[in-house]
């Protein structure tokens, strides 16, 4: 979310795979543990800063480029130089783009 302030977003859909911090985030579950709380503080208060702000659960089966982010941040571990580069678009994914494609 601070990456998406800094680049100047103002409607933000974000996605995840846990229907628990799903809940949480709609205060449909209370969160008790302390650092869970303090979190989701955090979150809300940066989700003020956006015109529009969505959070939806995604399946993790259904959620693959989750699961492969999660896979290279893991691979990346403990690598001293991390430089990224971020593709940023103006326009939503076009979900019509065939599936044998890779990214």
């Amino acid at each position: 979310m601070k990456l998406e302030l800094q680049l100047g977003a103002k409607d933000v859909v974000a996605y995840t795979d846990s229907q628990l911090v799903e809940k949480q985030f709609r205060k449909t579950y209370e969160a008790k543990e302390t650092s869970m709380v303090k979190y989701l503080q955090k979150v809300h208060d940066l989700q003020q800063a956006f015109e529009h702000f969505e959070l939806h659960q995604v399946p993790i089966e259904e959620n693959e480029r989750a699961n492969a982010l999660s896979k290279f941040a893991s691979a990346a571990f403990g690598i001293k130089s991390k430089k990224f580069t971020l593709l940023v678009s103006e326009h939503p994914e076009n979900r019509d783009l065939p599936q044998d494609r890779e990214f």
